[in-house]
């Protein structure tokens, strides 16, 4: 017997060192949990979306009984990623329905965008959002990598080393990538004076806007200053925008 979940979003939770599936995160309690024994397989098509869950899980009899068709993975909520767990994950899944990869957390550690993108080869959004994860001159290896059909990458980080590039490369970037290509940097903990020091390392460079309630998305720098409490934002126009426009834009900048 074979369960279907094409649209709902699944939670693989690391809960107490049981590893729990179900349909609602664990902090809303098991009761929509899903059956993955008794011999049933379970096909995921929708978001599958992994909490918790540590190195070794990976070879947990548990994915024998998954069967991950999903176009959106996203390993969140102190999910312990490196490398060869990031392999283990790959060979129990279909890696080429993937389209868009999360790994939002401080316990990721070195995965880069070449391997992400090496290992799921059809993804076209991408998010390492690490309050620590960006290195000095990681746009280098984007550059390097010739992934060239990109809708969005987000990445986290420090300060000095999340704007360890120069603009003209953020310029490459974009010309290289999908027209309808957006950046997003974050940084949980920036100086004081990061608006004045974004500005004159960008302002020349690229037109500054803020967003009302809509906007256009495409050919975007949007950067995302402080945490959830305490948020500044700021937008560039890096290439032409097109005419696709995003309802709804609730942000502006402080």
């Amino acid at each position: 017997m074979c369960k279907t979940y094409d649209k709902e979003s699944l939670y693989l939770q690391n809960n107490g060192g049981s590893l729990d599936l179900s349909t609602r995160p664990q902090f809303f309690g098991l009761h929509n949990a899903v059956d993955w024994k008794n011999n049933t397989l379970t096909l995921v098509k929708g978001c599958l979306i992994m909490t918790y869950l540590q190195a070794l899980d990976f070879d947990h009899p548990i994915f024998d009984h998954l069967l991950i068709d999903s176009f959106s993975i996203s390993f969140w909520y102190g999910t312990v990623l490196n490398p060869t767990a990031l392999r283990k994950f790959s060979q129990h899944c279909n890696t080429e329905a993937t389209t868009s990869f999360y790994a939002d957390d401080d316990t990721i550690f070195g995965i880069s965008l070449p391997l992400v993108c090496d290992i799921f080869k059809n993804v076209k959004t991408l998010s390492l959002r690490s309050s620590d994860y960006a290195y000095n001159r990681w746009i280098q290896d984007i550059l390097r990598s010739k992934k060239l059909d990109l809708k969005e990458f987000g990445i986290g980080g420090r300060f000095d080393k999340l704007f360890s590039f120069e603009p003209d490369e953020i310029s490459q970037l974009f010309q290289a990538q999908n027209s309808e290509f957006r950046l997003i940097l974050y940084c949980l903990d920036p100086p004081a004076d990061a608006v004045m020091l974004i500005r004159q390392k960008l302002g020349t460079y690229f037109k500054e806007f803020q967003y009302e309630r809509s906007g256009h998305i495409d050919g975007v720098l949007h950067i995302q200053l402080g945490d959830m409490n305490n948020t500044t934002r700021m937008w560039f126009q890096v290439v032409p925008e097109t005419s696709r426009v995003l309802d709804n834009m609730y942000y502006r900048s402080v």
